[in-house]
């Protein structure tokens, strides 16, 4: 059994369970029975009782016996400890790379690239709020919708209201119990959360990912005000 996963140098290992497998050992003993320098047992042997795994019995000659296995469980207990920290301290790391990573500005075309910047935009921590020109109906977007309403996401949206997009509102109505606030958009879809924005030119059919929180919070502002002075979408 390979106990240096636990902290245990290769020595130590060798000695404690030659000391498990034989009981109380004289420090000679130990070293010959588990292959460790005579030169190093004392100190192999000294580090293991630091451990809780050897205790010394003082007889007229000096023998050291192992302590329960059990005690290992408390080395793994440790070991699992300063793992899940260093997991979290990773996952830190990992976020910090994220979001020194990204490019400031994606600027893409067409219509499977759209599909691409969506999935890779941040989940909202507290708002997200869409201007929408087609008002496309897709099952992803409705789940993500519920999804952030469950985690008491702000959610708002602007959308044009003609023919072509109304079969599209009524079934958001339906799954989400409303569509939205009307907008004039002659052809302007954005997305906009915590700290990014998604802007796309529908005529150019060119997608642009802004990821600067000052710009979201100044587009925030205005769809507030937009939103408070327009009239609720009736289908």
């Amino acid at each position: 059994m390979d106990l240096k996963e636990l902290g245990l140098s290769d020595y130590e290992s060798k000695a404690y369970q030659a000391l498990i497998r034989h009981g109380k050992l004289s420090a000679s003993h130990t070293s010959r029975t588990s292959e460790v320098p005579y030169g190093k047992i004392y100190e192999v042997l000294a580090s293991l009782e630091n451990k809780g795994l050897v205790r010394v019995i003082p007889e007229k000659t000096k023998m050291f016996a192992p302590t329960s296995p059990e005690n290992l469980q408390k080395l793994i207990e440790t070991k699992e400890k300063q793992l899940r920290s260093l997991r979290k301290e990773v996952d830190e790391l990992k976020q910090q790379y994220d979001e020194t990573d990204k490019e400031p500005v994606v600027i893409v075309k067409g219509k499977k690239n759209f599909y691409k910047v969506v999935r890779d935009i941040k989940k909202s921590e507290s708002f997200s709020y869409a201007i929408k020109y087609s008002s496309e109906f897709n099952p992803e977007f409705v789940r993500n919708s519920k999804k952030a309403r469950e985690r008491g996401i702000i959610q708002k949206t602007l959308a044009r209201v003609v023919p072509e997009t109304i079969p599209d509102l009524k079934k958001w109505k339906k799954e989400v119990g409303t569509a939205g606030k009307e907008i004039i958009n002659k052809g302007i879809a954005m997305s906009i959360n915590d700290d990014e924005t998604m802007l796309v030119l529908t005529n150019q059919n060119i997608i642009m990912l802004i990821r600067d929180r000052a710009l979201c919070e100044v587009l925030k502002q205005l769809v507030d005000a937009y939103y408070d002075n327009t009239k609720e979408i009736d289908i």
